[in-house]
């Protein structure tokens, strides 16, 4: 059985873009959404499950950060 992957609104995939193009605590997030540290995870956890970000160590905890995109058959056959 497949699960659906839950929404994330567009204002606030707007507002955290920025956050996680250079790595964003949940923490942070939180606070820039106004939002309870909960939500904020959940809110980022569902961005994860939708392949548009990725936790990653970074010394002090984990962060969170844009997933890296994977290339296309189309870029990948004009590199060789």
């Amino acid at each position: 059985m497949r699960l659906a992957v839950p929404t994330v609104p567009a204002s606030t995939l707007a507002a955290l873009a920025p956050l996680l193009a250079d790595g964003v605590t949940t923490g942070a997030a939180a606070e820039h959404l106004h939002v309870p540290f909960t939500e904020a995870w959940h809110l980022l956890d569902n961005l994860r499950v939708a392949g548009a970000a990725v936790l990653r160590d970074c010394g002090c905890g984990v962060e969170w950060c844009c997933a890296a995109p994977t290339p296309s058959a189309d870029q990948e056959g004009a590199r060789r």
